[in-house]
């Protein structure tokens, strides 16, 4: 289970969004889905705000990692 400040971190430093692992972008998404159920509004703002931007391009960079790895087998 990630710990509050990490939790922060990855929603407000894209620099530790940089860093997150694959787990941690589940949880950061899973976290918008279901805020967004309660919040109506909560997604478009993690949108406007880069959040949704910044997470995809970590798991872009993570993507690119695994087909690298693949491609050395």
């Amino acid at each position: 289970m990630m710990r509050p400040t990490e939790d922060v971190a990855l929603f407000e430093d894209p620099e530790a969004m940089a860093r997150a692992t694959p787990l941690q972008l589940a949880r950061v998404l899973t976290v918008l889905v279901r805020a967004e159920r309660y919040a109506e509004g909560a997604l478009a703002g993690a949108l406007e705000s880069g959040l949704v931007l910044r997470l995809l391009r970590r798991a872009e960079v993570l993507a690119g990692a695994v087909d690298e790895s693949e491609a050395a087998n």
